[in-house]
């Protein structure tokens, strides 16, 4: 078609003279027919366009017609007048709108929109892309498949699938493990649990772990996860304990390296026992740790493996760093102060004596050998 400069009143009058038309035929057939005729012979691309908007918008004022029609009547007069049904900027956002959907489906829990970005940097390089990206967001959200989750940018994937407990037919006994100082006699440890010990620096926890993997290398399959000792120092502490062998410590118990991200890690299923010895945390990790601990919990809740996570905590008081919410999801939770050891928490009573703020006194022998120096006492002057 010939192009002419931009007549807003032939435009105008193209758009009345096919509504018109429309809304006495019913059809589109007539107003793609006044278009071609007279003036419309001479539209150019770009007015064709602006007078399908002009459409568009008489239909949602006058018809109320959803979009899926609005669409299809799109179709046809494109199609009619000769034009592509999408533009390249509509098939970009189209793509960009699938590549989103896509990915959300594929995720569970929370998400940032920087997150998207490096997931698709070729389709989020200029700012137009990143509104596109951020209005599609806005979209999911609207339709209630995403949620927004305290920041800017920040969101969360509802969980929309859950089972039926079957529990009916399941163990209602604590798991058969060892623990420390006889323990076991007024605390249970159920499948799918936690114990967490939460000690000052320097009080034993790392001697606590080590006797509790090799005291159950032959009843569990043991992983233990190791943050602060090397090859060499590990090996040193194994030799403080009688009787035994390096190699046989390596041939009974799983030792890694690693210091962060531990429910990527974790070995689930009914006979693994994981020892996170320890997770750290800094300042600015104190608010993530009880969140890092569901994360684990998550894990094994169901499939009956066990896990004992090592924290520090500061003298003076019971909770480890992280505050409070470490509290939550633990089974057993100890405190360890300087040859003291006390039950803050557990959850699952052996009798019917409540075992929280029992304490002992112990001590270390050898570097290895833990000897109690005081049986339980329940007594609230016990605050390690």
């Amino acid at each position: 078609m010939p192009k002419q400069p931009r007549d807003e009143d032939r435009i105008k009058n193209m758009v009345i003279s096919g509504m018109q038309a429309e809304m006495e035929t019913g059809g589109l057939d007539m107003v793609m027919s006044v278009l071609k005729d007279g003036d419309g012979k001479q539209c150019t691309v770009q007015e064709i366009r602006e007078i399908e908007t002009q459409l568009v918008l008489g239909w949602r004022l006058k018809e109320k017609i959803s979009e899926k029609e609005i669409k299809d009547r799109l179709r046809i007069y494109r199609q009619g007048m000769g034009l592509p049904f999408e533009t390249k900027e509509e098939a970009r956002t189209k793509v960009i709108s699938h590549e989103i959907r896509d990915w959300v489906d594929s995720l569970s829990g929370t998400f940032t929109i920087q997150d998207l970005y490096k997931w698709m940097p070729e389709l989020s390089q200029t700012s137009k892309d990143r509104h596109k990206i951020s209005a599609y967001l806005s979209k999911l959200v609207n339709d209630k498949i995403i949620e927004k989750n305290g920041r800017y940018g920040h969101f969360r994937k509802p969980e929309t699938d859950i089972e039926k407990m079957d529990f009916a037919g399941s163990n209602e006994k604590g798991v058969d493990i060892w623990l420390p100082f006889n323990l076991g006699d007024y605390a249970d440890l159920m499948p799918g649990g936690i114990m967490l010990i939460a000690g000052e620096q320097d009080t034993g926890k790392t001697t606590i772990a080590l006797n509790i993997a090799w005291a159950n290398r032959n009843m569990w399959d043991v992983h233990y996860f190791n943050s602060e000792l090397g090859a060499g120092a590990l090996k040193r502490k194994t030799l403080l304990f009688k009787n035994t062998e390096p190699f046989q410590w390596q041939e009974k118990i799983s030792f890694y390296t690693l210091s962060h991200d531990f429910q990527d890690f974790i070995v689930p299923g009914p006979d693994k026992l994981n020892i996170i010895d320890f997770m750290e945390a800094s300042g600015d990790d104190y608010p993530y740790v009880a969140g890092w601990i569901k994360q684990i919990h998550d894990k094994i809740v169901d499939n009956g493996a066990i896990v004992v996570i090592c924290l520090q905590k500061p003298p003076g008081r019971d909770e480890a760093v992280g505050g409070r919410g470490t509290l939550d999801k633990p089974r057993i939770y100890l405190a360890v102060g300087r040859g003291t050891m006390k039950i803050v928490r557990a959850k699952d009573w052996v009798t019917d004596m409540n075992p929280r703020d029992l304490a002992l006194n112990f001590k270390i022998v050898g570097g290895a050998d833990l000897i109690p120096t005081s049986d339980w006492e329940k007594t609230d002057k016990w605050r390690l």
